[in-house]
């Protein structure tokens, strides 16, 4: 089945290619999203919004829909190695994925993206190898969508890029593993997020962001990639339920909700590295082009903010498959050097004292403080703080 007059085929409709396709759509392009799942669905993630995720989501005029159905908390704790507790003050939400993604789905179809339940299989390619659209799978059939602009949404699994992408990476920067608890002990609440560089993660480090009804969304991340050693995720999740770790012993003993898919893991990809962004015919956004960050996990607000720069780019465009050579050196004109620096500091945080080290002096130096606030809010770069200046200035401020 051909698909005449198409513009944009939009192939994954998480937060990266739901954005994508309701700004392209808003602006008129004839927009075909597809997605094998159904939404609602689950996905694994930590639920939270910071404040490169509210920015976008106001940009695009779809925070309302998202806002009505979150919490809202105004204090994101760190825990160093040693307990030492850093308070970030800021714009927090926490709401479910699933309900998250469905408000960014139903957002792209009521601009007039035309929806399309079927598996990516392969890209089209013209004579000159340049992408001219999918193969999908639907009812067990396949079929071709054709458009000048392919944009590639699916995630972080390295199957289906790699057919987009002969170079991409398709290993793993790091593994996540999260699950929906409450307390134990009835009648405690919490009015703060919590990130946990537990000693026997780093550099990865634990969660856990309070939802609404008090349900927190609790996990850990693993970098697996650079550390060379194994980690069962389930073990040291449990672990930390359990009251242990510095995380637990701040929470209490946690007991599993039945919200949700139970225990549920992922595969990341970090860094802005593993994929070549695009190329004519193809952009590569969110999980797929690597938009978490290292040592943050934090990874909806710059997917869809990769959305937002396709869109930008392909509307008014009277060359459409340019695109996407157009979005890869938009995306390394944007936001390398802020990558860059996220890596840079997950390099220094495998090493406790330095961890340590900052939460110390954070809590002594105002000035140290508003640097690490600034970091959450984007005002600032991770690399003025983790780096040979970085830890001068915490010597010596």
């Amino acid at each position: 089945m051909d698909s005449p007059g198409v513009d944009v085929v939009v192939a994954g409709a998480g937060p990266a290619g739901s954005m994508a396709a309701r700004m392209l759509a808003r602006a008129g392009l004839r927009v075909v999203l597809c997605d094998k799942a159904t939404f609602p669905r689950d996905k694994t993630c930590g639920d939270a919004l910071i404040p490169d995720s509210i920015a976008a989501l106001r940009f695009a005029g779809a925070w309302d829909g998202v806002a009505e159905r979150a919490r809202a908390l105004d204090l994101l704790e760190v825990l160093s190695p040693r307990g030492i507790a850093v308070p970030i003050r800021g714009e927090y939400r926490v709401v479910r994925r699933r309900v998250f993604d469905e408000v960014l789905f139903n957002g792209a179809l009521q601009a007039g993206a035309e929806f399309r339940q079927a598996s990516v299989k392969r890209p089209i390619e013209d004579p000159a190898g340049h992408v001219a659209g999918i193969v999908v799978e639907r009812s067990g059939r396949e079929e071709e969508i054709r458009a000048p602009l392919t944009v590639l949404a699916t995630g972080a699994e390295g199957a289906i890029l790699k057919k987009f992408d002969a170079s991409a990476r398709t290993t793993a920067s790091g593994y996540a593993i999260r699950t929906y608890a409450v307390h134990a002990s009835p009648g405690r609440a919490s009015d703060r997020l919590f990130i946990s560089l537990e000693r026997d993660l780093l550099p990865g480090y634990a969660w856990a962001f309070p939802g609404p009804e008090n349900i927190f969304n609790i996990g850990v991340f693993w970098a697996s990639a650079r550390r060379g050693r194994r980690l069962n995720l389930r073990a040291a999740l449990d672990r930390l339920m359990s009251g242990n770790g510095n995380l637990g012993e701040m929470l209490g003993p946690m007991k599993p909700t039945s919200l949700g898919d139970g225990y549920a893991g992922a595969m990341l990809r970090t860094g802005l590295t593993g994929s070549s962004l695009g190329r004519r015919g193809l952009a590569i956004i969110g999980d797929a082009a690597g938009t978490t960050y290292s040592i943050s996990g934090e990874g909806i607000g710059k997917a869809m903010e990769s959305g937002l720069v396709v869109a930008e780019l392909a509307v008014g465009s009277r060359d459409l498959p340019q695109v996407g050579c157009l979005y890869k050196a938009e995306m390394q004109q944007r936001y390398a050097r802020r990558f860059r620096a996220y890596r840079s500091a997950e390099r220094w945080m495998r090493l406790s004292i330095l961890a340590d080290l900052v939460a110390y002096r954070a809590n002594r130096s105002p000035t140290i403080l508003r640097h690490l606030t600034s970091v959450v809010t984007e005002d600032s770069l991770s690399g003025d703080v983790f780096s040979l200046k970085g830890f001068w200035a915490l010597l010596t401020r």
